[in-house]
């Protein structure tokens, strides 16, 4: 996880309800970050974004679901 030029992280289909802390010390330079259908839940995705935009105040910062159950 010590990737110090990563610019983009483009994820799908993870099978994760959390994401690792590891991803808030990836990259400084990190200016897009996409985590499309997650096993986050709906209710989660709002708390995982925000830490995320904390870390990466300048980034495109996406995160969906594919877990419905709790929508």
């Amino acid at each position: 996880f010590n990737l110090p030029h990563l610019r983009k992280l483009l994820l799908d289909e993870l099978n994760m309800t959390q994401l690792p802390e590891e991803i808030f010390s990836l990259s400084p330079a990190m200016n897009v970050l996409k985590l499309r259908n997650t096993q986050i839940s709906p209710k989660h995705i709002n708390y995982w974004h925000e830490r995320l935009h904390r870390v990466y105040p300048n980034a495109d910062i996406l995160i969906t679901s594919s877990n419905y159950e709790d929508e």
